[in-house]
């Protein structure tokens, strides 16, 4: 049993965190993935990033480098992920994740509704933003 965090609120992840210790057989995940870090030296169990769909590797990385000790590693890695947040700026959540997978081979663009696809435009600023990620990216 457990329950995921995107709120952004690390306060209530932490009471979150506090309430769940209370028993061995519940986990706490963060899903707010500009505070994957944060949550994780809070004392998070996992993390359920979105953006982990483009950035598997990274998302890895991130939590084996934080239980390693790894700081400056787990950093970078959250810098990656960060870096790759800021698609939302062009369209926000689960259409512009789906438009890069789907611009790399990995899935159709649609989306269930209320949700719209990319247009074009918004594919092409996704695409250019996510460039200077390539090596960190998905592949088909």
């Amino acid at each position: 049993m457990g329950i995921k965090d995107s709120s952004g609120d690390l306060a209530l992840f932490g009471h979150a965190l506090t309430a769940a210790r209370r028993r061995d057989d519940f986990g706490v995940s963060q899903g707010a993935e500009g505070q994957a870090l944060d949550a994780l030296r809070l004392g998070a169990d996992g993390l359920v990033p979105g953006v982990a769909n483009l950035l598997p590797g990274t998302a890895v990385e991130l939590f084996q480098a934080h239980g390693e000790g790894r700081d400056d590693d787990a950093r970078r890695a959250q810098q990656l992920l960060d870096q790759a947040l800021l698609l939302h700026t062009v369209r926000p959540g689960v259409p512009a994740v789906k438009a890069v997978l789907a611009a790399r081979g990995l899935c159709p663009p649609h989306v269930a509704a209320p949700f719209t696809p990319c247009s074009e435009s918004e594919l092409h600023a996704l695409l250019d933003l996510l460039a200077p990620l390539d090596t960190h990216l998905i592949r088909a």
